[in-house]
């Protein structure tokens, strides 16, 4: 392959070219079939100013090719793995001018690799006719020592740089080599961790809970200072010492059960647990735990413990309060019920009876399926405004159905609550059929009292016309005048109708008056 080559360089050396090379490389084939790399010169030798020859110096290169393939390989080696660090690299001279600049260095400083080497570095980074203030790399090249520092950069980035001088054979500085790593998001982690450790160390020493640790055999290694506020003792009386100490004796075999679940890598539901106090007494606290593991093994407990003493009263209280409740609604001879999302949730005893069902019969119903079909679009009206928090009259009236389908009437005071987080409306009903009969005869009698005045009234004024026949309809004009006032006025119908019934007879005194008299046709003389 290599011979058109050789030949060409040979011909051009003998026409006396001198645009050629002063050496030619080429392979040269071996009598074993292999080859070396060698080099020839070739001088022509001229006679009577005629070439005639040529005198060929040959020279094996081999080692030396060899020598120099290697040394390319090793450079090209050191420029992959320069250029594969994360790490910024820059070589620079003792004149400042940039030798060596990796990927790393220009996407740092923002500065496009091409345009980096051969140009100062102050210049080229930073636009400065002169060496940086500090400079690092010039205090590295003037002690003959690494110098470290890290330099906040304008856009916030961090950099850990540190610059080493380089040195020739004879123990001269040639220069200084500057790594730089971005640490920026390292040391904002740093920095995270510390606040973090801060607000926990924080939150331990104020939290009202007690948060402690303890060993795997059981010992009590930490305490926060709500433990001295709660318990009254300081929290060194209780350091090294077994938590069994502490617990109430009667609670031991469930504190030594949750220590022994946790010890087994199983985190603590809430438990109850009661301890000693200072002043004699005991308090119920509300213990959680997880394990603490490190290397995959569990070197300890870290807990909370909440007073929870005031609380468990109280649910005991309510409890209470709740039992004296369900007592009297179960025991009351008014209809109670509850209804939400238009479902009944809740009824009483007496309500189930009210309507002929058993209690559990009612329970998921729509509750408007017992109000009388005239009265349901009403209710569910007043069910809607009141859901809407709307200010209605807390007692009203409505027909309801019973299971056979008898209709009796009921009083109803119902209000808005929240029930089970929701809200609903509760409601008390009492059966009021009885009166609203009451109510009904007396209204018929009533009616039938105005129907006797009525008529009697009317007898009157009939019997005054006949003793009158001269004024014969006046006392009916009358009336129907003083009625026509009296609604014009705005008086109501029981007041227009008494004011008619008084026209009607207003002329009542006549008859006591004799009929001669009334139907004199001349004038009275007294």
């Amino acid at each position: 392959e290599d011979r058109e080559r050789v030949l060409d360089y040979h011909h051009r050396c003998m026409a006396g070219d001198f645009t050629v090379p002063e050496r030619c490389e080429f392979r040269w084939l071996c009598g074993d079939g292999g080859f070396r790399h060698v080099a020839i010169s070739v001088t022509p030798i001229v006679k009577e100013g005629h070439v005639v020859g040529s005198r060929v110096y040959l020279y094996d290169i081999t080692e030396q090719k060899k020598l120099m393939e290697e040394l390319e390989e090793s450079r090209r080696t050191f420029q992959r793995t320069l250029e594969s660090l994360n790490e910024a690299v820059l070589m620079i001279d003792t004149d400042f001018v940039v030798k060596v600049c990796n990927r790393a260095s220009s996407e740092i400083m923002g500065v496009p690799k091409d345009q980096c080497v051969g140009k100062r570095c102050y210049k080229l980074f930073y636009g400065r006719d002169t060496v940086c203030p500090g400079c690092l790399a010039k205090r590295a090249m003037e002690t003959k020592q690494k110098a470290s520092e890290l330099r906040h950069r304008p856009n916030g980035m961090i950099l850990d740089k540190t610059a080493y001088p380089v040195f020739d054979r004879e123990g001269r500085v040639t220069g200084a080599t500057i790594l730089g790593l971005d640490v920026t998001q390292q040391k904002r982690a740093e920095e995270a961790l510390r606040e973090s450790e801060e607000r926990y160390r924080i939150l331990v020493e104020t939290a009202r809970d007690v948060i402690f640790s303890l060993s795997v055999e059981g010992v009590i290694t930490s305490l926060n200072r709500a433990f001295e506020v709660f318990t009254g003792w300081p929290c060194s009386q209780w350091i090294g010492k077994h938590f069994r100490e502490i617990v109430y004796t009667d609670d031991l075999s469930i504190a030594e059960e949750s220590f022994q679940r946790v010890l087994k890598g199983k985190s603590l539901p809430p438990v109850d647990i009661r301890i000693r106090l200072k002043s004699g007494g005991y308090a119920v606290c509300e213990f959680t735990g997880n394990p603490v593991v490190k290397d995959g093994r569990i070197v300890g407990i870290l807990g909370v413990a909440r007073d929870v003493t005031q609380r468990r009263k109280m649910e005991e209280a309510l409890r209470e309060s709740e039992e004296r409740y369900r007592t009297l609604v179960e025991s009351s001879l008014t209809g109670i019920f509850i209804h939400q999302d238009g479902k009944y949730v809740f009824v009483n005893e007496r309500f189930a009876q009210m309507h002929g069902y058993k209690p559990e019969e009612l329970i998921g119903r729509d509750y408007l399926e017992l109000i009388y079909p005239e009265d349901r679009e009403a209710a569910k009206k007043r069910t809607e405004l009141r859901l809407k928090g709307e200010k209605l009259p807390v007692s009203h009236e409505l027909r309801r159905l019973t299971k056979d389908g008898r209709v009796f009437w009921c009083q109803m005071v119902a209000t808005l609550i929240n029930y089970q987080g929701k809200p609903a409306v509760m409601g008390n009903v009492i059966d009021i059929t009885p009166q609203k009969q009451a109510e009904d005869n007396m209204r018929k009698a009533i009616t039938r009292l105005h129907l006797v005045l009525e008529q009697t009234v009317r007898a009157f004024a009939t019997t005054i016309e006949k003793r009158d026949p001269y004024t014969a309809g006046h006392q009916h004009r009358v009336a129907r005048l003083a009625r026509a006032i009296a609604k014009e006025m705005g008086l109501s119908h029981e007041e227009c109708v008494g004011i008619y019934m008084a026209g009607l007879v207003h002329d009542i005194g006549k008859i006591s008056v004799p009929t001669d008299i009334l139907n004199k046709p001349g004038r009275l003389s007294k």
